[in-house]
């Protein structure tokens, strides 16, 4: 199957559509759901590794409470600080991304980012 079939079972399809589709039987479901979960599962446990990393420090002492991704090796998903959506953090480049405020950078830059966003609701 698909690598991205796999990737979908688990993030934000359900994996009984896929069932009914009939683009799966029930045991390639049940084979498909186990494996996605292991690979995201060592994802998780290879990210926990880069815990101690500027980017992760900062966000951990600006009690935005980070977590390691699941999708992808080197980073980390943390909340936009007052607002209703996540950014992400990547490890490697010590760097931050915020899609949806188009904003990111260095750590160093995201200190006085987070400061200014605290409290606001929206995007810019």
């Amino acid at each position: 199957m698909m690598p991205v079939v796999v990737r979908q079972v688990v993030n934000g399809y359900s994996q009984f559509e896929f069932l009914e589709a009939g683009i799966v039987s029930e045991s390639e479901r049940g084979t498909l759901w186990s494996a996605a979960s292991a690979a995201d599962n060592a994802t998780i446990e290879t990210n926990q590794l880069q815990a101690d990393s500027a980017v992760v420090t900062l966000a951990k002492e600006s009690q935005l409470y980070p977590r390691p991704a699941s999708e992808m090796v080197g980073y980390w998903h943390c909340p936009c600080p007052g607002r209703n959506h996540f950014m992400l953090l990547n490890t490697a480049r010590n760097e931050f991304n915020c899609g949806c405020c188009k904003q990111g950078g260095e750590a160093d830059a995201r200190r006085s980012w987070v400061e200014t966003q605290r409290g606001k609701k929206t995007c810019p």
